[in-house]
């Protein structure tokens, strides 16, 4: 699956943010050293104080020019606009969801929903999971949100339409499994293994996006840079998981 330029746009800013938060504690940490180390000397503690420094430092350049290397490279084209009765589905979509009664309606059918299409089967339980998730992540839609929470919420609509693409992958190799003759069933047997352990991880990597989302959005994560660091962090790692999975379902070539 080709990167979209929604996603190469996050991509961007996410470099420049973790450029200017490694520049920040660069500096700080380089501060602390300056001003530390002349009252006991060069001591352990000081030797950390300046390795921290010094490695803060490094990954600011690194992200400075990751940077400029991705932003370098051509934009990908914006996504073809859609026909009239998609446009008339989204415009429906969207007013049911902006009442909080009807979005509670749909969100129940859809569980509903997917429980019957997972139920008794691999896939049941971390697809509960994430429903679980993904409904903290709409009450963080419906408040205020600061552009870091933003950037969490896109990366989190990516990773979950990539878990639940697995999803309806392992499902597939279920249902094969249970024609399936001798010679294949120990191929099915691996491939479900493999596809139960990646959905189990990235539901964790989906929940722990959540939970720092969740957070971030009630601390306020424009003015609390722990917020921010543990934000940007969980939204990389499920960035870098839907990236994965898109690239393991690309075609060889």
């Amino acid at each position: 699956m080709a990167e979209t330029r929604e996603q190469r746009l996050r991509r961007l800013g996410r470099l420049r943010r973790a450029f200017r938060r490694w520049v920040v504690l660069g500096a700080g940490l380089t501060g602390a050293a300056a001003v530390l180390t002349p009252y006991a000397g060069i001591g352990l503690p000081d030797a950390a104080w300046a390795a921290g420094a010094g490695v803060s430092v490094a990954l600011a350049v690194f992200r400075w020019r990751d940077y400029h290397a991705l932003a370098a490279e051509p934009l990908p084209p914006e996504r073809p606009q859609v026909g009239a009765g998609e446009a008339v589905r989204q415009a429906m979509r969207a007013a049911l969801t902006a009442n909080p009664l009807a979005r509670a309606a749909v969100d129940e059918v859809g569980r509903r929903a997917e429980r019957r299409k997972y139920g008794g089967t691999a896939a049941a339980a971390p697809m509960a999971r994430l429903g679980t998730a993904a409904r903290t992540l709409d009450d963080v839609r419906a408040g205020t949100r600061s552009e870091y929470v933003d950037e969490a919420l896109a990366e989190a609509a990516d990773g979950e339409r990539a878990l639940r693409d697995l999803a309806h992958r392992l499902l597939t190799v279920e249902k094969a499994s249970r024609f399936a003759g001798p010679d294949a069933a120990p191929t099915l047997a691996a491939a479900k293994q493999t596809l139960s352990g990646q959905l189990a991880d990235g539901v964790s990597t989906y929940e722990r996006l959540a939970a720092a989302t969740a957070a971030a959005a009630a601390s306020g994560a424009g003015t609390d840079t722990g917020a921010q660091y543990r934000l940007t962090e969980a939204a990389d790692r499920m960035a870098a998981f839907a990236a994965g999975l898109a690239e393991l379902r690309e075609p060889a070539s």
